[in-house]
């Protein structure tokens, strides 16, 4: 069994007080870090005397390491706490303990700090470092916020675009000549970049044929994405147009003439966009960055002819179909305009013939409704159009015994424009529409086993309830309760539908 030796060292210090005189134990150093050694150097002394000490003990770490009076010692690792106890000559002892350590290396500042300026455009700045330190600057680390950075002092940075950018300033400096960074500091701003609109536009004239279209309305649609939205729309005033102080983009142009009272007028004028085109999907859309002009020549038809059939129908939207009330419920012609949410008005609709020509041009009023008159006869079709919308054709066929077709219902939804079918096997009022608190349903027939509902656009069910026995033929259903928008009203008698029809709040 291997046995543990201990050394006890005791050192038993008499206070000064016993001595008639008091003495002070002190030592100095010096550091040889090449070959690892220290020099102690004895200062002990007995104050106004001349008498110096006469054992010297000297502990390193709780361990004695020397008697004599200014010893070398070899260290393995610094820091290290040395004491030494003195005694003189039995007369007086101190004892004094210090921390021995290489001296450490000269103490550095720095503070980083910047200051910048706009130039040239809205969003280019002159950076410059205004940072302080007391060494020498050894490299300077920009962070502006957008993902780039820079090493120079001074710098012009122009940021990408509108927003808020955090910029950084990190310095580095050294007191050995960069060999060694001693300090860094970080400062950090905020850099506005306000949403300045460019002092862009697109303009241009609208031609029917040579000459100038003396009257109509020009709507600007932004695409972005494959979307299509119409943000502004100004008068066609003497054949010219113009949209100010647009955002860089894609745009689309739409010119509809307007020709006031004039039933048929010839040749048949019909909305265009640009790149003379009757449809949005063949259009010219334009990429603006800077003035751009925009010239329309209108799709027209010399070759009108007149008989005695008559269509007429309604355009109404969804709450979900991002319909622009802003541009198109608005007074372009007249001096009314849409009150109820659901009615579309201003929405260009088209008539074609067979042959593929446009025989005539309709815009929806303020209640949503169009007409056609004096058409002749033959195989027509009906076509609403509207920028980003698809649209679905409605036949439209007139002869001797159906001359007249009305009551066609158009629906604007959020990607498409669409036909609601109606369906009128009963013999049925529906009225006021748009409605407001209730509604009033009169039934011209004897009905049993009725059932009334009513949709929203989504399919979801607002109102139903079963009749078993009508004793009135006058209905009315209260619908404060259903919020503003397109419904379909459905009468069903047993499980047949007998009745369907759009209706408006």
């Amino acid at each position: 069994m291997k046995k543990l030796i201990y050394i006890l060292t005791i050192f038993i210090f008499t206070s000064n007080s016993a001595f008639s005189q008091n003495c002070i134990a002190d030592f100095t150093y010096d550091i040889d870090s090449i070959n690892g050694l220290i020099s102690f150097i004895d200062l002990s002394y007995m104050p106004d005397t001349n008498e110096v000490a006469t054992a010297w003990v000297w502990i390193v770490d709780g361990d004695t390491f020397s008697i004599e009076q200014n010893p070398m010692y070899q260290y393995s690792y610094l820091p290290i706490i040395v004491c030494l106890n003195v005694d003189f000559n039995g007369t007086c002892s101190s004892y004094y303990c210090d921390t021995v350590d290489l001296s450490p290396p000269p103490q550095d500042s720095c503070i980083a700090n910047y200051t910048y300026t706009s130039v040239g455009t809205s969003n280019s700045f002159t950076f410059e470092s205004t940072s302080y330190s007391d060494s020498t600057i050894c490299d300077y680390l920009w962070d502006f916020g957008d993902g780039t950075s820079s090493n120079s002092d001074s710098i012009v940075h122009t940021f990408p675009g509108p927003g808020i950018y955090n910029v950084c300033l990190t310095i580095y400096s050294s007191t050995d000549s960069c060999a060694t960074i001693t300090c860094t500091d970080t400062y950090c701003d905020s850099v506005s970049i306000p949403n300045i609109t460019p002092n862009i536009s697109i303009s241009g004239n609208v031609f029917a044929k040579t000459a100038l279209l003396p009257d109509g309305i020009a709507i600007l649609n932004k695409v972005e994405t494959g979307n299509y939205t119409a943000i502004a729309y100004t008068a066609i005033s003497n054949g010219y147009y113009m949209f100010n102080n647009i955002d860089i983009g894609n745009y689309l142009v739409y010119a509809i003439p307007y020709f006031g009272d004039i039933e048929d007028y010839y040749p048949l004028y019909y909305p265009t966009y640009a790149g003379d085109e009757a449809h949005y999907g063949n259009a010219l859309i334009n990429y603006v960055d800077t003035d751009v002009t925009q010239n329309i020549n209108l799709k027209y038809n010399d070759d009108i002819n007149h008989g005695f059939g008559y269509i007429s129908g309604k355009v109404v939207y969804d709450a979900g179909s991002n319909f622009e009330t802003n541009i198109f419920n608005q007074n372009w012609f007249s001096a009314l305009k849409s009150e109820y949410e659901g009615e579309a008005q201003n929405i260009t609709v088209l008539l074609y013939n067979n042959l593929d020509q446009v025989i005539r041009y309709s815009l929806t009023d303020e209640n949503g409704n169009f007409e056609f008159k004096n058409i002749p006869y033959g195989s027509n079709i009906i076509y609403t159009e509207k920028a980003g919308k698809q649209t679905q054709t409605i036949s439209a066929n007139l002869d001797n015994e159906n001359d007249t077709i009305q009551n066609i219902l158009i629906h604007i939804e959020e990607t498409e424009i669409i036909n609601v079918e109606e369906i009128t096997q009963l013999n049925a009022d529906i009225y006021p529409i748009p409605f407001n608190n209730y509604l009033n349903i009169d039934i011209n027939e004897n009905i049993k086993d009725l059932s009334i509902s009513i949709v929203d656009i989504t399919g979801k069910q607002v109102f139903s309830h079963n009749f078993d026995d009508i004793s009135t033929n006058n209905i009315k259903i209260y619908t404060s309760k259903i919020k503003k928008g397109s419904y379909v009203i459905l009468i069903k008698s047993g499980n047949s539908i007998i009745f369907r029809k759009k209706i408006i709040k």
